[in-house]
């Protein structure tokens, strides 16, 4: 995996967990902001003006690749590509993270997985 694929503004549109699914509307969307200088923006939703700056990094394991936020590993990466990027949350108990990026988001929409 290409650790710039990443680079990319990454648009929330569902959380599951296990077989309950949360579908977000985009104006509920979180946001996620990868730039190349190793900072992340993640915005709470599309409507509001709160945002959190973080520092952000990809390790790898034996069970593949790690999403670090602010020097903790945070995320392990389950997709990333083809405009999709699927996240697991290493503490939230199989709580998995759907985003899409702008383009696949709005031009692909109905055939997000």
């Amino acid at each position: 995996m290409d650790n710039n694929a990443i680079i990319d503004t990454w648009i929330g549109y569902k959380m599951s967990n296990g077989e309950r699914e949360d579908v977000k509307e985009e104006k509920d969307a979180s946001r996620w902001t990868f730039q190349a200088d190793g900072t992340v923006t993640y915005q709470l939703a599309n409507e509001t003006r709160d945002k959190l700056e973080r520092r952000w990094r990809i390790e790898y394991r034996e069970s593949g690749p790690v999403l670090f936020i602010n020097d903790i590993e945070t995320y392990r990466i389950i997709t990333l590509g083809n405009g999709i990027l699927i996240l697991e949350s290493i503490k939230g108990d199989g709580i998995r993270h759907f985003y899409a990026n702008e383009n696949t988001y709005h031009q692909q929409r109905e055939l997000l997985p």
